[in-house]
């Protein structure tokens, strides 16, 4: 019910509005006060309890216009409009003074009946719609307080999840420049958030990596699909392994990238731990095979010699001779396949020849998949040269093989092939795309029962087996996986009820013909110089020193390193190669060349020789140039000797 409070000095005034409001506006209450210092308290004890005050303008103790002024004062509490009524300010100055002092309206008597109701109505109708803008405004500004604190609230949270997350999390721009990061970036970069956002996320790499980086940005802007990258990172910390996910998305109207980086060293070196285990399985699995061959070889051998021996008599021993020396080789490429298969990091990778492989590791095999398998090999004569590792490629042959073998508990058919196949569309693999092209194939088929499809999906997988857990680790195809993606291949595999297949592709890569094998029957090179040869096996030395001077060089042996020091302090005016092993007793190879240098001698040419296939910290500062791995041939050192002395 509308509330209206009169204020007038004179009761019968007040009486007549009072009557006039009540007969003609129903639904009204109307409240009367004498004299305007007392409607002022009224007024101001309940501000916002009227709906309208009617306010005479002249009265003697405190006239309209202060009263109007002092009530609305405080706009805040003041809500009730104020209709001024005035019999002696007539003229537009006081209609302007009444307005000013904050009257919502002014009417000059006498007025009309049907004006004053009119006004008051008006009045009335501003009141109520008043109140209610009030009350929304009130409901608006409860909800935006609420929505405020809750926003708060997230943004606190979220705030806490951001710099709690045990990931780097960056945010880039098209140009690599960081918008964004959390607390651990600083961690891992060993900077402040502030100095790293607006610095380029390029110099979070190391320089070798920058580019690919960049190519990255640009292939990651072009798709809405998240991506995947594996790399190093780390100006301050180098040798970081991280895994990067990233996802493209608007960010304050231009494109951004969200990139998750997870530093994975300690899962890289959990995984260098099981990689040697599941090598240690693999070669468990060898063993019987190996020994096996090795006695054959050693038979060989023994068997030859001593037919050589015999036949020296008869003047015919090169026959048994020949024989000897195919065992030899054969023993050596078995050292070798052993060797390289027992290696723990990833090698540098460099041309070869896949059908090579496979001829080298086909024995092997055959004795690792047992007499109940059948083992056909098909090898593509046009197959093109790729970019890998020899052990690399023997590690995929066997672990592929292997699990072959394991689908056919009662035998079956291994169908190893290669192949030189035209990709006319591009292939996607592991969110990476490979593009149309040539490339090299290597296919392991099996028929046996396949893969059932929830399977095949996780086979590749770290730790995934469906093998018991003490027969086997799962990490085999994982293995396999990391190293054809490490020599920028991919994989398919099929599966049927009649077998499966798996497909390595690797991309053609062209050769130099710095590449390729020299025929081990070509002319040998000889010379007239003096190699000082440091060889702390006997029959090594003695076999190598034979060989040197068969081929016209003059040999100086020394047992060990002391002993090569002081003849060089000697003669070191006529040596002009020192040949040396790394590793011997009182001083190895590297010693003794430290001890040279300080030494007043004349410089001469150095080559080191090793029985050990890597792995070694000896070794790292060494150049293919200057090393000779053991076993070396006749023809092998006579080259290596030669291309040395002539650099």
């Amino acid at each position: 019910m509308p509330k209206i409070l009169i204020i007038d000095d004179l009761e019968e005034n007040t009486s007549l509005i009072k009557e006039m409001l009540e007969g003609f506006i129903t639904g009204i209450e109307v409240q009367v006060v004498i004299g305007g210092r007392e409607g002022l308290e009224v007024a101001r004890q309940a501000p916002s309890a009227f709906d309208l005050i009617i306010l005479d303008a002249n009265m003697p103790d405190l006239n309209g216009f202060e009263v109007c002024e002092n009530y609305k004062a405080n706009p805040d509490s003041a809500l009730s409009p104020i209709l001024m009524l005035s019999s002696v300010f007539v003229n537009s100055e006081d209609r302007v003074r009444g307005l000013e002092c904050g009257a919502d309206g002014y009417l000059c008597k006498p007025y009309h009946m049907e004006e004053l109701i009119a006004q008051v109505k008006a009045l009335l109708r501003i009141k109520k719609k008043e109140d209610e803008l009030r009350a929304n405004g009130e409901i608006l500004r409860a909800a935006l307080s609420k929505s405020n604190t809750q926003l708060e609230t997230a943004n606190t949270q979220f705030k806490a999840m951001f710099d709690s997350s045990p990931d780097t999390i960056c945010l880039i721009d098209e140009d690599a420049h960081i918008l964004d990061t959390n607390l651990n970036a600083e961690h891992l970069y060993g900077m402040s958030r502030d100095a790293l956002i607006g610095s380029s996320m390029l110099d979070r790499f190391p320089h070798h990596l920058r580019e690919e980086f960049s190519e990255k940005i640009a292939q990651w802007l072009k798709t809405d699909k998240s991506g995947d990258w594996q790399s190093e990172t780390g100006v301050e910390h180098p040798g970081i392994a991280v895994a990067i996910r990233v996802q493209r998305f608007h960010y304050r109207n231009r494109n951004a990238i969200l990139m998750n980086i997870r530093d994975i060293s300690a899962r890289k070196a959990l995984e260098d731990q099981v990689r040697s285990a599941q090598k240690m399985d693999a070669i468990g699995r060898l063993a019987g095979g190996i020994a096996h061959d090795f006695n054959n070889l050693l038979t060989s051998i023994l068997g030859y010699s001593y037919l050589a021996k015999e036949n020296l008599a008869n003047g015919e021993p090169e026959k048994d001779i020949d024989q000897i020396i195919k065992a030899g080789e054969r023993a050596t490429r078995l050292t070798r396949q052993l060797l390289m298969f027992s290696r723990k990091q990833m090698l540098p990778l460099h041309p070869i020849q896949v059908n090579e492989v496979v001829q080298d590791v086909d024995h092997l095999l055959r004795r690792t998949i047992g007499e109940h398998i059948e083992l056909v090999t098909l090898l593509d004569e046009d197959l093109p040269y790729i970019i890998s590792d020899e052990g690399h490629i023997e590690q995929i042959i066997i672990n592929l093989a292997v699990n072959a073998q394991e689908s056919m508990p009662d035998g079956g058919v291994i169908t190893l092939e290669t192949r030189q196949v035209e990709l006319l569309e591009e292939r996607v693999w592991q969110d990476n795309t490979f593009p149309a092209g040539i490339y090299g194939s290597l296919r392991v088929s099996d028929s046996g029962g396949g893969i059932p499809d929830d399977l095949a999906k996780k086979i590749f997988e770290p730790f995934f087996t469906t093998k018991v857990r003490s027969q086997a680790m799962g990490m085999g195809l994982s293995m396999v996986c990391s190293i054809v993606g490490h020599c920028k291949g991919f994989i398919e595999l099929k599966s049927s009820p009649k077998g499966t297949e798996v497909i390595v592709y690797f991309p053609e890569t062209i050769i130099d013909s710095k590449w390729r094998r020299t025929p081990s029957d070509a002319n040998l090179p000889t010379g007239t110089e003096t190699i000082l040869l440091v060889e702390d096996e006997d029959l090594v030395r003695q076999l190598t020193s034979t060989v040197l001077s068969s081929l016209g060089y003059t040999v100086m042996e020394a047992h060990h390193g002391e002993e090569a020091l002081r003849i060089i302090r000697d003669k070191h005016d006529s040596i002009h190669l020192l040949i040396s092993d790394m590793v011997m007793p009182k001083m190895g190879g590297p010693e003794l060349i430290e001890a040279v240098k300080h030494e007043n001698v004349t410089p001469f040419k150095v080559l080191f020789t090793t029985g050990f296939s890597g792995g070694m910290d000896d070794l790292s500062g060494l150049d293919e140039g200057s090393l000779l791995k053991k076993p070396y041939t006749r023809a092998s050192l006579a080259r290596k000797i030669r291309a040395v002395l002539d650099e």
